[in-house]
């Protein structure tokens, strides 16, 4: 005889035997909790899972490639840290991130060691900004990008015949071309102009977060809701 006691169905069965003016709050509750868990969150953190990802990506062959890999660029950056996030990923992997919320005193160069993903026939580089829904900066530049081998260079893109490859995804926020500079810009809600690079770090060209203005913030959140009606 069938007991009715199956796997994965438990939920059927207490709503089956549920009695209607139970069974119509207890569900309403089970709808509402995840939305009000994804609001606390995005309240707490704008993370990759809350709010969309602009990203800047290339994809590279390292087959060829063994011992000491390095990937180094200048940059210069200012943006809403912690709310919003700076990150370079190698693979889908977290390898560095803008640290604090204080902007670079001009061009900086970084530098990360890629011996790990040595000999591997796809390597994606990402350089992703994250962007909260309240206040913004002027944003995040990237320059004279390398690739080094044992010391030796295998790659290099200064940017100035072209954008290289590289593909901006996600939320409009990556764009490339030539820096436009002002003596006055507006982010998020105070009326305060805001450190900002002048030029690129050689040459005239370069990618960065709206290469105008502040970056756009509020890339998207993933939260959607649909409204529930019940009928006696």
């Amino acid at each position: 005889m069938d007991s009715g006691f199956h796997r994965n169905n438990c939920l059927l069965r207490v709503f089956q035997f549920m009695p209607k003016r139970v069974f119509q709050p207890f569900l309403r509750l089970l709808l509402i909790i995840p939305l009000i868990l994804s609001i606390a969150l995005a309240g707490s953190q704008a993370d990759s899972q809350i709010f969309g990802e602009s990203c800047l990506s290339r994809t590279f062959n390292f087959t060829s490639l063994s011992g000491n890999i390095e990937l180094s660029w200048w940059q210069w950056y200012h943006i809403f840290e912690p709310f919003d996030n700076g990150r370079v990923l190698i693979n889908n992997q977290e390898v560095w991130h803008i640290p604090d919320n204080n902007p670079t005193a001009g061009w900086v160069q970084n530098i990360i060691n890629l011996g790990a993903y040595s000999g591997r026939e796809s390597v994606t580089i990402q350089f992703a900004l994250q962007a909260s829904s309240e206040v913004n900066r002027m944003g995040w530049y990237i320059d004279n990008l390398q690739i080094t081998s044992n010391s030796l260079p295998v790659y290099f893109e200064d940017f100035e015949g072209g954008d290289g490859g590289w593909v901006p995804s996600g939320p409009t926020n990556w764009q490339y071309g030539p820096i436009v500079t002002s003596t006055f810009k507006n982010c998020g809600f105070t009326a305060l102009p805001y450190p900002e690079p002048t030029s690129t770090y050689s040459g005239t060209k370069g990618w960065g977060t709206v290469l105008d203005g502040c970056y756009n913030n509020y890339s998207g959140p993933f939260i959607n809701y649909f409204p529930l009606i019940f009928k006696n």
